[in-house]
């Protein structure tokens, strides 16, 4: 309503609708006389790319009544121009055929004449190669005025609002990849092992920048100084690097010259006159990476979006860089423009963001299948490992299992044996799933053997696990307890127990394994009541706190006439990290 009032005013001049174009820079486009018939045709508000370089706009339109002051309106444009009316310059704004900052406010340009018609000439300066140039200014509003100055500022006014209504989309697009950020960097913290999240927590964080600072820039009334641009060209560097890095962490690739391809390359080319913009390395590196993701069947969907950054990217570089364009630079929606870097740059980080959250869950699922599977093992050794007291009239014999993970390479075994009691305590190296396979064999074994006396037990045990150690080996401590008192030990290579806190002499042997006929050596004595023998496997001694100190032989001994509970919670305590057994057995009568 308000331009058709302002139509009707016999003092104002539409400029909007044909006008005459040349992508060649000559001086005789300016002149009153010349005919432009020849030259091309083109509307404003712009309905097309605009050229890149020096190009002309000319326009010749019918005088308002004589005797009155006039002003050319031109609205938000991010190019330098010179204005020329009837053939005389009038005004030149800043930077016109440098490098410098481009010229963003409406402006209002008085003049005066005589004539009949007047000959409106712009020659406009898009400059190439500007590294931090924001291709997103509104420039639809070019200009589309002449009428009296006091009428012309109120509408350079209204074109200062509608060039930030054009931007505006910039803002909620910057607060949800801002989210997004937060939320992968939470994700992250969950999950250290995958660094993708970070990367790609400062893809999103870096566009969420780099679009509010092309707002901002929206609404200045003079030209962006240089902190603003060093900023908005560091924003431009971290996405380039989070999305090169992302693709790196997602496929695994760990060549040390690509990281340092991509963190020389990237800021050489921000800076080098040559190119003046990271678009060209960019684009090769993410295109060099995205057909390397082709060949993963399960990066293919990554490499797709890869592929389609790096071409937003070279198109970018080409455009400002050489003055040639692939597909337009601005998506128009209503009263909203974006360039298509930004508005690709959101819709990947949102596809990246949900494969990579669509990765991490089924990660997760495993994970928990995986964890299930392994409390199913942990229960399956201990059901296979006597874990209950076990009290008779001679004996109290108290046990105590502390695997260091889900399931563990200690085992022990409390068989009653008619008359007697066989305790065998014992330790395969390394922890986990491969010491627990390997304690199921010797358990196995345990349950067959037939001569029971120490020395005849450490023999079959070494002969069952001979050849399946692949480096490792098992240690192991056995005792025989008679009714009368009697004791009979054997170690092959075990710690040795602990008679009422004091250190029991045994035979040396080697462990479990290393010799297929070893032969073990019986250490005899006997219990009087009230007696205490306690075994426990190298996890209470080895035991270290924060600052690396070991629990020890001396404190082990110390406490070695305690409960096993009490004996393996010290240890743990203190800080475990091996597989914690004890047993304890007590002289009763």
């Amino acid at each position: 309503m308000f331009w058709a009032v302002c139509a009707a005013n016999a003092q104002y001049v539409d400029l909007t609708g044909d006008w005459r174009i040349s992508k060649d820079d000559n001086p005789r486009y300016a002149e009153t006389a010349f005919d432009d018939s020849s030259l091309g045709a083109v509307k404003l508000p712009w309905e097309m790319e605009r050229p890149i370089g020096v190009y002309w706009l000319r326009k010749t339109v019918p005088a308002p009544p004589a005797n009155l002051d006039m002003a050319l309106v031109i609205g938000s444009v991010n190019e330098s121009y010179e204005v020329y009316i009837n053939g005389s310059r009038i005004a030149t704004t800043p930077g016109f055929g440098s490098n410098s900052p481009p010229f963003f406010d409406p402006r209002v340009f008085p003049f005066a004449t005589s004539s009949a018609n007047i000959v409106i000439a712009l020659r406009i300066w898009r400059p190439t190669g500007l590294i931090w140039m924001v291709p997103f200014l509104g420039e639809d509003l070019g200009p589309y005025a002449i009428e009296p100055p006091q009428a012309a500022s109120r509408s350079a006014e209204a074109a200062r609002l509608r060039r930030i209504l054009l931007v505006s989309g910039l803002l909620p697009l910057s607060l949800f990849l801002l989210f997004a950020a937060c939320y992968l960097i939470w994700t992250f913290l969950q999950a250290r092992e995958w660094p993708e999240l970070l990367w790609l927590a400062v893809f999103c964080a870096s566009h969420a920048a780099t679009n509010s600072i092309a707002a901002f820039l929206t609404g200045e009334t003079a030209p962006p100084n240089r902190v603003i641009a060093t900023m908005f060209n560091t924003g431009i560097g971290l996405v380039a690097i989070a999305i090169t890095e992302f693709a790196l962490a997602a496929l695994n690739i760990r060549a040390g010259r690509w990281r340092w391809l991509l963190w020389l390359t990237l800021p050489l080319a921000m800076v080098l006159p040559t190119t003046r913009s990271p678009g060209l390395p960019l684009g090769i590196i993410t295109t060099v990476l995205g057909i390397r993701a082709l060949r993963e069947k399960e990066m293919r969907f990554t490499a797709i979006l890869l592929l389609a950054y790096s071409g937003v990217r070279l198109n970018s570089f080409l455009e400002f860089g050489l003055g040639v364009r692939l597909f337009p630079s601005n998506l128009d929606f209503w009263h909203f423009r974006l360039a298509t870097p930004p508005l690709l740059g959101a819709i990947i980080a949102t596809m990246l963001m949900f494969a990579t959250l669509g990765r991490l869950l089924r990660d997760k699922n495993e994970k928990q299948r995986l964890a299930g599977e392994m409390q199913a093992a942990r229960e399956i050794q201990q059901l296979m490992l006597s874990g209950a007291a076990k009290q008779t009239v001679e004996y109290n014999v108290d046990a105590v299992y502390y695997p260091a993970q889900e399931v563990g390479g200690d085992f022990y075994r409390i068989v009653d044996d008619g008359d007697a009691k066989l305790i065998v305590v014992g330790d395969v190296s390394g922890k986990g799933l491969k010491a627990a396979m390997l304690v199921s064999v010797i358990i196995g074994a345990l349950r067959v053997v037939k001569d029971r006396t120490p020395a005849a037990v450490l023999a079959t045990l070494s002969n069952a696990v001979a050849g399946q150690l692949d480096g490792g080996f098992v240690t192991c401590c056995c005792a025989r307890l008679e009714r009368d008192g009697a004791v009979r030990l054997a170690n092959a290579g075990h710690l040795n127990p602990y008679r009422n806190g004091v250190e029991v002499e045994l035979e040396g042997g080697l462990p479990l394994g290393i010799l297929p006929d070893a032969v073990y050596e019986e250490t005899t004595f006997e219990m009087v009541s009230g007696e205490q023998l306690t075994f426990l496997s190298d996890g209470v001694v080895e035991a270290a706190g924060r600052s690396g100190e070991l629990f020890g032989f001396d404190r082990t001994r110390e406490i070695s006439k305690q409960s096993a509970v009490r004996i393996a919670d010290a240890a743990k305590a203190w800080g475990q990290n091996d597989d914690i057994t004890v047993v304890t057995v007590r002289r009763m009568g």
